[in-house]
């Protein structure tokens, strides 16, 4: 792994960071909890693939099969953070 692949994982990660916080914000006025994180992840997922996807095709067809093995690992982690934060935070309120 070289200094492009890590300058790249980061950067694909702050990206998805970011599409995730702007759907969940939208998404917030219809849902709460568990499922606003799950669809948060799942639809930032899908939004970062398609524009992945056509902007590596160059000219020629989309690579969304690349795109989405690029940012799953980013989604899984973003999503497993805002599992954690949220159910701290609901712990807390309980407690």
């Amino acid at each position: 792994m070289n200094a492009f692949n890590v300058g790249q994982f980061v950067g694909g990660f702050f990206g998805f960071a970011l599409v995730f916080l702007l759907i969940r914000w939208i998404a917030k006025r219809w849902m709460q909890g568990d499922e606003l994180v799950v669809v948060s992840g799942v639809v930032a997922l899908l939004v970062v693939t398609v524009a992945r996807g056509y902007g590596a095709a160059q000219g020629g067809a989309p690579d969304f099969a690349g795109a989405f093995m690029m940012y799953v690992v980013q989604g899984v982690i973003v999503t497993g953070i805002a599992f954690f934060v949220a159910r701290s935070r609901r712990n807390s309120d309980v407690a």
